[in-house]
């Protein structure tokens, strides 16, 4: 997403993916490690973390036909992901901000 924010891109991608809206922060939560799979190759790459305060949830989005929509709490949805790195950033959001959940494709 060429000339947009960090944190801007992902809120769009939360959306894209989860079809969830709401208050992004500018200020990144950590980063981890992770391999993107394509047709014939796998490239890792750094992906920044964000917080995001979930207002709105759409009923379809663009990627609902791939991805079904499921709230965990966090210390559920941290053992859900395959990146340790991720699932700790979880943990410590869940921790400092009293969080009720998180979205996770199942």
């Amino acid at each position: 997403m060429k000339g947009t924010k960090p944190h801007r891109a992902a809120a769009l991608e939360a959306l894209e993916e989860a079809g969830v809206e709401g208050a992004i922060g500018s200020k990144p939560l950590g980063q981890f490690p992770y391999d993107k799979r394509e047709k014939t190759r796998s490239t890792t790459i750094e992906v920044t973390v964000y917080p995001l305060h979930v207002k709105k949830q759409k009923p379809r989005w663009r990627e609902d036909h791939e991805r079904r929509r499921r709230w965990f709490s966090a210390e559920v949805a941290a053992s859900k992901v395959d990146e340790p790195e991720l699932s700790e950033l979880m943990v410590a959001l869940a921790k400092r901000d009293r969080c009720v959940g998180f979205p996770f494709k199942a």
